[in-house]
């Protein structure tokens, strides 16, 4: 399920002067860099909505020859594409190339936050330091340069280790398995802001031992997940045993400070609990986050109060402007439109023709549907290899889906998947053949 399924209205656009978008060579000697960094920047600045429906393939890019996607994060203008050395933006609604930094063997790290407001790329700086990049997310400005201490890794190249998304202006939020059980670092520093020794424990019941089990930040808030039991230990492992009380909870926490904002507890009941993969933590937007356990309802929040919006026995994968909740629920095979007090608004059936994976039927969200304004897109039942295709269908059930032929791409790797996500300007969909050498391609769905 991608991050990003709240979906506001047009605003229009924004348009900055246009001027020339030139590459250029930056040694920035001043940073104690060893080399030059491939940097293009853009001046003008289209801002874009999120597409409120798809109905074609607008475009398709791929990497350059001598570098990797790790990840991508939704930016204003459309989509920024996070390389195994650098960034590249472009634009959500047309795949262009808006600008680039691609620090070549020098990169080591990239942060980002989840709405793309934060983009930061650490580089090699001094043998006993490295220096944090941060950029305007349109246009590529490096609007602030910081060396730092020590360098926050020793590994050439950015991956799946070194790309963190638990950061917000400037912050990263860190669970330690043997440190503190969070540590707020200020990422132009590395120095920490506030830390938290110990777990956050329960209030509702005495005598257990309790374990921060995750952690995202959503719109200056840090959710801590933590669980209480008779017997834990970080990152555990624990079996139940009759008469066990187990307790869930969640606290809200001023980014700023570490400070307890909101927390919210409850008792596990009759239900078998054996780990923490058996819970997770799922932002829909920067304003609402779903917890989702293994053999219970679906717990929607609005992380700036900690007030829970509602429990649903389907799968909670959006929410709309108008406050509506999209809950999908795999056992009927359909999605509903629903009030937080669970009236349905409307719903709609899986096309005959092109029904997802329906294999969800926990409620811990392994449904990769995205949710925009008219309707639903998934894939269809050829999610894999050359035969692959997506659709989308509105709310209007009264309609024919829309089925989006991808195979275009060449696909040739029959077990690699698709997965996508909404960004300004369109649905990206990204696709990697099996296999350390294996092809990427990204597609913009318009």
């Amino acid at each position: 399920m991608a991050d990003f399924s709240f979906i506001e209205k047009p605003t229009g656009r924004a348009l900055l002067p246009a001027a020339v978008c030139a590459a250029v060579l930056l040694p920035l000697a001043g940073c104690g860099l060893s080399s030059g960094s491939d940097h293009s920047t853009n001046d003008e600045v289209q801002e874009l909505a999120y597409p409120e429906r798809i109905e074609q393939v607008g475009w398709e890019w791929q990497p350059p020859e001598d570098a990797r996607i790790i990840g991508s994060v939704p930016v204003p203008t459309g989509v920024a594409v996070v390389l195994d050395d650098g960034y590249v933006v472009l634009a959500g609604d047309t795949g262009e190339e808006l600008w680039r930094y691609r620090a070549q063997d020098t990169a080591r790290a990239a942060y980002a936050s989840r709405d793309g407001e934060y983009l930061a790329l650490e580089v090699e700086g001094t043998e006993s330091a490295s220096v944090l990049l941060r950029f305007n997310p349109s246009t590529g400005e490096i609007l602030e340069e910081s060396a730092r201490d020590e360098a926050g890794s020793d590994d050439a190249g950015v991956d799946d280790r070194s790309f963190r998304q638990s950061v917000e202006e400037g912050t990263m939020v860190v669970r330690s398995s043997e440190g503190p059980a969070l540590t707020a670092l200020s990422l132009e520093t590395g120095d920490p802001v506030w830390t938290r020794e110990e777990p956050a424990g329960c209030t509702t019941t005495e005598g257990l031992n309790s374990s921060t089990d995750d952690a995202v930040v959503l719109d200056g808030v840090v959710v801590e997940a933590f669980t209480c039991a008779p017997s834990v230990v970080r990152d555990f492992t624990y079996t139940r045993e009759e008469g066990d009380v187990v307790i869930s909870g969640l606290v809200g926490r001023d980014l700023r400070t570490g400070e307890e904002l909101w927390r919210f507890e409850e008792d596990f009941g009759i239900h078998a609990f054996q780990s923490i993969e058996h819970r997770s933590l799922a932002p829909l937007s920067g304003q609402y986050l779903v917890m989702r356990t293994l053999n219970s309802p679906n717990v929607l929040l609005d992380v700036s109060t900690g007030e829970v919006l509602g429990e649903w026995e389907g799968g909670v994968i959006g929410v709309l402007e108008d406050g509506s909740v999209v809950v999908w629920y795999a056992r009927d095979g359909e999605y509903r439109r629903e009030t937080p007090e669970g009236t349905a608004l409307a719903t709609l059936p899986n096309p005959v023709e092109a029904i997802p994976d329906t294999s969800d039927v926990t409620g811990l969200g392994t449904d990769d549907s995205i949710v925009l304004a008219e309707g639903i897109v998934n894939s269809g039942e050829h999610s894999l290899g050359p035969d692959a295709e997506i659709w989308f269908h509105g709310w209007d059930s009264g309609d024919d889906p829309v089925v989006i032929d991808v195979s275009q791409v060449g696909m040739e790797d029959a077990e690699a998947r698709l997965s996508t996500t909404a960004v300004p300007g369109a649905v990206v969909l990204s696709y990697t053949e099996s296999g350390d050498d294996g092809r990427q391609t990204l597609l913009g769905l318009t």
